[in-house]
Formats: C-alpha cells, structure tokens, sequence
C-alpha cells in the first residue's frame, strides 16, 4: 500500500483505494498530530472497520436476499 502525503484544511480526512475483486478495500485516516493523538485515530478506524463488517455488512445482505 502507497501511502501519500496530503494537505487538507483541517484537522483530519478519510481516504480509500479501489474495491478489490475480493471486496477489500484500503483506507487510509490522515490526521494532523499537533491536534489529534495518533491512538485515538486508530481507534477511529477500528471502530469503522466495526461498523462495516457488523451492522453495515447485515442490512447490504438483507438487501439481497
């Protein structure tokens, strides 16, 4: 995974790769340190990444059933 750098105006910003064949996807959570302690913005992540694959993954199922 390439990470780039990015200046955005404000303090932090979301950004994600291509869907894989596999439904992977990358996410990348840009922060400003001086503002945002790096271990609440994996936290974050990880509670997104909770998000998609519980709650958020049921209703897309229920959808094709």
């Amino acid at each position: 995974m390439a990470i780039t750098s990015v200046v955005a105006p404000w303090t932090s910003f979301l950004n994600y790769g291509p869907i894989g064949a596999d439904g992977m996807v990358d996410i990348h959570l840009g922060f400003d340190h001086r503002v945002l302690d790096g271990a609440l913005a994996a936290q974050a992540v990880q509670a997104l990444e909770r998000m998609l694959q519980g709650p958020v993954l049921e209703e897309l199922r229920g959808l094709a059933a």
